[in-house]
């Protein structure tokens, strides 16, 4: 959990008038910078987004040194959802003052957002270096450094934010988790407990707790810890998988079955727990119903699509998506949050210059309609029961290398999901027993322990073929071991509710 950025900064004394020293005419004020900085901070107070950054905005053009103002600006620009813009002001403010902490501490937070952990981390370390008495500033760079897998460079840092806030229990949970990481798990444990100590109100500190007494192995010291987080905070849906499995393993699922099932009478197609639920079904031998809900014959659509207008023919279509993919500025290798393995993933493709994807946002949509058409509401089905509108859709790629792939996971805020391919190795043509390459459903992740055979549907990928899925569906990348690149395009339609 990062921190967040700072407020834009005042100027005080600005519209003191003449006896402050700023002229107080109005065409003087139009022409003093000062006045228009202070200016814009009075319409931010006012709610004025726009008319702030317009004031800003002159401030800047009257005086390109002004540091504040550029740092304002980009402040203003990052609310308004101009995240390139905020970029572009707070590197120009660290420009005009090498040493504007809050510039470089926004800049990291805007750039972390966008899933540029390199430059983000470079952020946070020159904030630390121009003031090391900022906790807030240690925390975000180690809450980075754990999204690079730079684990001990993480613990440091996040040791030195909670040696200055010994009482922040986000920083002691951040804490835990790069202990965990760095399978520091005795430590670990320690911080989490102390952070659920200072949030006794949490569920998700006591579930975080929760989840490292797991995996050290001290199971009669979890169950406890993740029923307190259950009790605090039912609507945490990963308890739910993080109990269940613990309570399965111990031979007790029909516990975990009762659990999840007591969700489940209020939102049916919860997908966290509507997952483990269709695997706890199959270590509990009812496999008539958990493929009722793993359907994999009926729920997974595959589409071959057509190169839309303007574009040659398919392949040249495929290598507009691939280029624009390769030179996006988002793509990174992939954060430690991530399922890739051996991989890079860019953010969202969808905002702008969407390039070839503007096109294949259309491709999405008429795929999914499709697939809505082909799966009407079905009253005996809790996925397709009560199906709700889908108002957006989150499109991104995956960049796999030698031994590249996903490790089981869904998609738990879609509704409807999907990927397609772009790029594919010439192994996936080999038809060998290992499958190399391809996309399986039905194998749970790491952390759900199954005596049982899961049921599994794997399919060979395509080049210009789709495959759309509910978002409950494990699925991961079978490993593969050729040099080749295999670039996938992975989304997500959200629903409205």
């Amino acid at each position: 959990m990062t921190q967040k950025p700072l407020d834009p900064l005042s100027w005080p004394g600005a519209l003191a008038g003449p006896d402050g020293g700023y002229p107080c005419g109005p065409a003087s004020r139009s022409t003093d910078p000062i006045y228009l900085v202070e200016l814009g901070n009075t319409y931010l107070q006012m709610g004025s987004l726009p008319d702030a950054a317009a004031a800003f905005r002159k401030a800047i053009a009257l005086d390109p040194s002004l540091a504040e103002a550029q740092f304002n600006l980009a402040t203003v620009l990052s609310a308004l959802g101009d995240t390139a813009g905020a970029i572009d002001g707070y590197r120009q403010a660290v420009v005009q003052r090498p040493d504007f902490f809050e510039a470089h501490f926004n800049l990291g937070d805007t750039l972390g957002g966008l899933g540029r952990l390199e430059e983000a981390a470079d952020s946070y370390r020159r904030a630390v270096e121009i003031n090391p008495q900022v906790a807030s500033a240690h925390n975000n760079l180690g809450t980075i450094l754990i999204e690079m897998g730079d684990f001990d460079g993480a613990v440091a840092a996040l040791e030195r934010a909670a040696a200055l806030a010994p009482d922040a229990g986000d920083v002691l949970s951040n804490l835990g988790t790069a202990l965990k990481h760095a399978e520091r798990l005795d430590e670990a444990a320690a911080a989490q407990r102390r952070a659920a100590e200072l949030s006794p109100g949490s569920g998700k500190a006591c579930f975080n707790l929760g989840l490292t007494l797991t995996q050290a192995g001290r199971l009669e010291e979890a169950e406890p810890v993740l029923r307190k987080a259950l009790d605090l905070q039912p609507d945490l849906v990963r308890i739910y998988p993080a109990l269940g499995g613990m309570l399965m393993a111990a031979g007790r699922a029909e516990e975990a079955l009762e659990i999840c099932d007591r969700f489940l009478a209020k939102d049916p197609a919860q997908r966290t727990v509507l997952a483990f639920k269709a695997l706890l079904l199959t270590e509990m031998g009812r496999d008539r119903q958990a493929l009722h809900l793993a359907d994999y014959e009926r729920l997974i659509l595959p589409v071959d699509i057509k190169a839309p207008d303007g574009y040659e023919d398919l392949a040249a279509f495929n290598a507009a998506l691939l280029d624009h993919v390769l030179t996006h500025p988002s793509l990174v290798v992939s954060p430690t949050s991530h399922a890739t393995v051996n991989g890079r993933h860019t953010g969202n493709l969808l905002v702008e210059p969407k390039g070839p994807f503007a096109d294949f946002e259309k491709i999405l949509w008429q795929a999914a309609s499709r697939y809505r058409e082909g799966n009407p509401q079905d009253l005996d089905h809790p996925y397709l029961a009560d199906p709700p509108e889908l108002t957006g859709l989150a499109v991104w790629s995956v960049v796999m290398d030698r031994e590249g792939h996903q490790v089981p996971h869904i998609h738990p805020s879609g509704w409807l999901s999907g990927v397609y391919y772009a790029e594919l190795p010439s192994v996936i043509e080999q038809d060998t027993e290992a499958r190399e390459g391809w996309i399986e459903f039905g194998m749970p992740p790491p952390e759900i322990p199954m005596s049982k055979t899961p049921h599994v549907k794997i399919f060979k990928p395509k080049l210009g073929r789709l495959f759309l899925f509910p978002s409950y569906y494990y699925h991961r990348t079978v490993p593969y071991r050729t040099q080749e690149r295999r670039v996938s395009i992975a989304f997500d339609f959200l629903p409205a509710r």
